[in-house]
């Protein structure tokens, strides 16, 4: 029986090398295929006309997308209120200014070798005429990590790219949209906040260089200055994770309508890098006045020295599948995502968690539990 065993052993591995072997062999005849089939090497192979594009088309997420371009201006073909942030695409489109190759695979007969037939995405262009300029990408040479493509229908030539044109396509639409940003709040800038919910509602206020907190029923009192650092420390720098809608009419798909919890963060907002730019703008616009200028000038340099006070204001409602919240700023019709170890940390305490313990406290508890350890 041993032998026997030995023997299967001994043939499946041999029918894995074997495999192996093969797969080895035939990547080696592509490659070599490819190498014989090679015309040149970086040969420029088409060159983006933005002048004359009217449109772009690609596959987002497994649907096609079309994106239009009129008076210098990017919409969402299917909605033309969706705020395209034309960065993204942009990305995309300089790829093709131009598009070189880096081989050429002349007398192809077979495209299904090369991933034609199920391409990873298709790219088509369309000019102010009507004209369409369609690019296939195809599958990845697992040898040399570039990406097969196909120009038009010209099935006899197939060309291989580097892999950032495919990379710059992203898989969500609204990685194409441009929203509103969390205002990036420093720890030393934060001066309060308060969290209203349901089950222990709290607000924490610096008073005299002094952290006070105040829970439901309670009166102002000294917090802990550890704990209070944590929650500020955890939405210190927060930001958006996913961005869901920008036109949100069903917020109580999101919790929204009945928010879990209303997050309101006090802050001291710099205002020097807002000066910086209002002295740009303003300058531009009034080279020809000096003397206002100058009187403009005086003024910013004023309020470069103040820090004006600030509001932030977050709706938080139910958790996605994978824990994030989903949020929305006070008035906004944007729907958002932030983590959950951004927000859990101020979410699940209560004002009595702030609250100072005293010496005489501490040492109580103190006594207690060396009395207990010594009965024990």
């Amino acid at each position: 029986m041993k032998k026997k065993s030995r023997t299967l052993i001994l043939g499946a591995s041999s029918l894995v090398i074997l495999s192996g072997a093969y797969l080895l062999l035939r990547i080696y005849n592509q490659n070599a295929q490819e190498a014989e089939l090679a015309e040149s090497a970086q040969e420029e192979i088409l060159s983006l006309d933005e002048d004359t594009l009217a449109s772009v088309s690609f596959e987002i997420d497994g649907s096609e997308v079309t994106f239009l371009y009129e008076d210098e201006e990017w919409s969402l073909e299917n909605d033309p209120e969706f705020p395209v942030d034309s960065t993204y695409l942009m990305t995309t489109l300089s790829y093709l200014e131009p598009l070189e190759a880096v081989r050429t695979l002349e007398e192809v007969t077979d495209t299904g070798e090369y991933g034609i037939d199920e391409p990873q995405n298709t790219i088509t262009l369309t000019d102010s005429e009507g004209t369409e300029t369609i690019l296939t990408i195809g599958s990845t040479n697992i040898s040399t990590g570039d990406d097969y493509l196909m120009l038009n229908d010209d099935s006899s030539t197939i060309y291989t790219i580097n892999t950032s044109l495919r990379d710059s396509l992203h898989d969500d639409l609204y990685d194409y949209a441009e929203g509103e940003e969390l205002p990036y709040i420093l720890s030393s800038e934060i001066s309060g906040l308060s969290v209203e919910k349901a089950d222990g509602s709290y607000e924490l206020l610096l008073e005299d260089a002094v952290w006070m907190v105040q829970g439901d029923g309670t009166d102002a009192a000294s917090a802990d200055q550890d704990a209070v650092d944590t929650v500020i420390s955890s939405i210190a720098g927060a930001s958006y994770a996913d961005y869901l809608e920008y036109n949100c009419t069903s917020p109580e798909d999101y919790g929204l309508d009945d928010p879990a919890a209303v997050l309101t963060i006090l802050y001291e907002e710099d205002s020097e890098t807002q000066s910086e730019s209002e002295d740009a703008s303003e300058e531009a616009s009034t080279e020809s006045d000096s003397s206002a200028s100058e009187s403009e000038e005086e003024t910013e340099a004023i309020t470069e020295e103040e820090a004006a006070a600030a509001q932030l204001t977050l709706l938080i409602g139910s958790t996605g599948e994978n824990g994030d919240y989903y949020v929305q700023q006070d008035g906004s019709t944007e729907v958002h995502t932030i983590s959950y170890d951004t927000l859990s940390p101020l979410l699940e305490k209560t004002g009595e968690d702030f609250e100072e313990t005293s010496e005489s406290e501490t040492e109580t508890v103190s006594e207690e539990e060396t009395e207990a350890a010594e009965e024990t």
